[in-house]
């Protein structure tokens, strides 16, 4: 059983709970962030690119994604994330994890994905700052709205949902 990644400068180490090595790659990894396990392949995302570990090899998913939050699907083979805009918005997308093809979801502002099935995805509204609110940290606020995106219709509805945790089962 892997238990997780370990990051150490530029070395990337995939390590079992007992403690031994499974996978390391020297001196090419920097910036090691935001990893996700889906079925038997761990993907996770490096200063420039997302890349996947599997069957003992690490390589490229996809070159210059900057993925942010990423869950996986339910039946595994797709995984859902946020990115953000040069103005600084968050858009939602899914990444085939075949593939690497990226599949974005909303033209609007929408943040914190999460499969709710492997048809449904829910997901925050998000607009910039204004005068009147206080923004601390970023230059965005959530408008207090959440969504659903069927990915069969291609259709976003407007949803009764405050906020997601987490969705149980977890698929395999």
């Amino acid at each position: 059983m892997i238990d997780g990644l370990g990051h150490t400068g530029s070395d990337l180490q995939i390590r079992r709970i007992d403690g031994s090595l499974v996978a390391e790659s020297k001196g090419s990894m920097s910036g090691v962030t935001m990893g996700v396990w889906s079925r038997d392949a761990f993907y996770f995302r490096d200063s420039g690119d997302v890349r996947v570990w599997r069957d003992g090899a690490i390589t490229t998913l996809r070159a210059g994604l900057a993925w942010l939050r990423p869950k996986p699907s339910p039946a595994g083979g797709q995984i859902v994330f946020y990115t953000r805009g040069s103005d600084g918005l968050a858009g939602v997308s899914v990444i085939d994890t075949k593939t690497g093809a990226v599949r974005r979801l909303s033209d609007q502002a929408r943040i914190a994905p999460v499969f709710l099935s492997s048809r449904y995805i829910w997901y925050q509204g998000e607009r910039l700052c204004t005068a009147g609110d206080q923004c601390v940290f970023n230059h965005t606020v959530l408008t207090g709205k959440t969504y659903i995106y069927d990915l069969t219709t291609g259709s976003e509805s407007e949803s009764v949902i405050a906020d997601v945790a987490d969705v149980w089962p977890h698929g395999s």
